[in-house]
């Protein structure tokens, strides 16, 4: 027996013993793809014609649609690593919930503002969600950092700007909200992401499987408490990362400082930390974590996507091999090439005029671990005898980080003591153990 088949139609059971029709009608429909057994497919077979004829007799109410939502992926970054790009080609997906809305944003403006001012009514919280995000209600105006994503330069003519339509998002939220005035912060959140999609023109049918929610505004792997507050709501969150040959990710996040006018030391020191950091942040997150490599989703995407949906228990749609918001097509980020879909241009870059080859090979030496997991190097870590050779010279993107020789001279200082601090916790860990957080990515074979 399928050991998820049958973990599958015991969930289905349960949810139709407490009476969640859409819950359970979902889970026989997953058996029913993942059943190797004659008695398996059966048992699934019966248990979604049962809550067929069920769902017939009472159709769920928005709400309810809204309530049943409890499949969500958070989507990380690893340096500048291709996850607008995925999100692109997530976004048209028939089971996905993918809008844009930062929810650490939305979570955020329900802790500070709208819980404390239970009850409020459909309109109210409307209204002040639209306040928060203005990128996504923007009503056709341009704002700086929506524009660096390419998200003002869409369509085929690339003049068509990213917007959530702000009338169907209120007509949204009063159906996904229901007579409900004092939510809880769960359900604001589904009502608030569902209600954008329709905003975005996108339906949903939930008799055919319940959408998954993708939730894109963590994005920064550092941010641990905002992963917890999700987990909370969401307690089969996935966890998926893109990732990128280590140095040419930190290289990319620089190269958008860069061009973007982000080039400060505090962002610096920032994507430093970012591409040492374990993936996943918690060792207790591993199992539940994804990784695709950024080379491999554009040299082999329908195999790369295909097992990305068997880990999701998404079915295959053919739209994950487009690339859009909204059903828009878009065009890469403004700071790089303006191209849309899978290419080679984008992982070709070696970024030479920020990282020599000396440069490279002396981060390799840091990352060893995420070269060797990745399947990029069997790289060699850096020994306490090789730091004071691997941190000598300056790297060659620090010249573009400083107006003056104090503030290279302090950039400089800052660069080799999170350096040297890193590999110190990297020789204190226990290496096995460590190695088990570098979670292993999707990857396509030979």
């Amino acid at each position: 027996m399928s050991e998820r088949a049958e973990l599958l139609l015991r969930h289905a059971g349960e949810y139709e013993r407490s009476g969640k029709l859409l819950e359970a009608n979902d889970a026989y429909l997953r058996a029913l793809r993942h059943a190797d057994e004659i008695e398996e497919r059966q048992e699934a077979e019966r248990g979604a014609a049962r809550m067929s004829r069920e769902l017939d007799r009472r159709t769920p109410s928005p709400a309810e649609c809204a309530k049943s939502m409890n499949k969500a992926i958070s989507l990380y970054c690893y340096g500048r690593s291709g996850t607008h790009f995925l999100k692109s080609l997530l976004d048209g997906h028939p089971q996905i919930v993918l809008t844009m809305l930062d929810g650490t944003k939305l979570l955020e403006l329900w802790e500070e503002k709208l819980e404390r001012s239970l009850p409020l009514n459909s309109d109210a919280i409307a209204d002040a969600v639209m306040e928060k995000l203005p990128f996504e209600f923007n009503e056709g105006r341009v704002y700086k950092e929506p524009q660096l994503n390419g998200m003002c330069s869409m369509g085929e003519s690339q003049d068509y700007v990213f917007r959530i339509d702000r009338i169907r998002f209120r007509e949204g939220l009063s159906k996904f909200l229901g007579a409900e005035e004092a939510p809880d912060a769960k359900l604001f959140y589904q009502a608030v992401q569902l209600a954008a999609a329709y905003g975005l023109g996108r339906t949903y049918d939930f008799r055919k499987g319940i959408p998954t929610i993708v939730e894109g505004g963590i994005h920064f792997g550092l941010y641990i408490k905002e992963t917890e507050r999700l987990l909370a709501l969401f307690p089969d969150l996935r966890l998926l990362y893109m990732v990128r040959r280590p140095d040419i990710a930190f290289a990319s996040a620089l190269k958008f400082q860069l061009k973007s006018g982000q080039a400060n030391i505090y962002n610096l020191c920032f994507q430093l930390k970012l591409v040492l950091q374990h993936t996943p942040a918690m060792p207790q997150w591993v199992d539940r974590t994804l990784a695709i490599r950024l080379e491999d989703l554009h040299r082999g995407p329908h195999t790369i996507l295909k097992s990305l949906c068997d880990a999701l228990d998404l079915d295959w749609s053919d739209t994950l091999l487009s690339s859009t918001f909204g059903d828009v097509k878009w065009w890469n980020t403004t700071t790089s090439a303006a191209v849309s879909g899978f290419n080679t241009i984008t992982t070709s870059n070696e970024y030479g005029e920020l990282l020599s080859d000396d440069d490279k090979k002396r981060l390799e030496r840091f990352l060893w671990r995420k070269f060797k997991a990745w399947g990029y190097a069997d790289a060699s870590p850096a020994e306490d005898e090789d730091l004071p050779e691997l941190l000598s010279v300056p790297f060659k993107f620090e010249a573009q980080y400083g107006a003056s020789p104090s503030e290279l001279g302090t950039n400089r200082m800052m660069i080799r003591r999170i350096l040297s601090q890193f590999a110190l916790e990297d020789r204190a860990l226990d290496r096995s153990n460590a190695d088990l957080r570098q979670v292993k990515p999707i990857c396509l074979s030979g």
